[in-house]
């Protein structure tokens, strides 16, 4: 498992539930680490280590340096970019190579 200085700057999911049963997905961004615990540039939101490291976005999605600042979230966790003629999923790292034979 990594340490959670290394996630520091690197996007992860933040997921948040409301009493009435809404479900939001935004984009964490962390800053700072204080006693084991990951901090917002804000610091009003944090994350542990183990947090971080199952919802830590770049290690499961491709996408440039210049996207994280536009990546929202569908109300699945799916990262995707708006453009202006729709939603652009963001495609999965996959450890395997395949073809497709028509």
């Amino acid at each position: 498992m990594k340490k959670l200085e290394s996630y520091i700057n690197r996007p992860i999911l933040w997921k948040t539930e409301y009493n009435d049963g809404t479900k939001v997905n935004d984009l964490f961004i962390g800053a700072k680490v204080v006693d084991d615990m990951l901090y917002d540039f804000a610091y009003d939101r944090w994350v542990d280590l183990e947090y971080a490291n199952e919802n830590c976005i770049d290690d499961r999605y491709i996408f440039s340096e210049e996207d994280i600042d536009r990546i929202e979230f569908d109300h699945y966790g799916r990262p995707y970019i708006q453009e202006t003629v729709g939603k652009f999923m963001l495609p999965r790292k996959t450890r395997y190579n395949y073809t497709i034979k028509n």
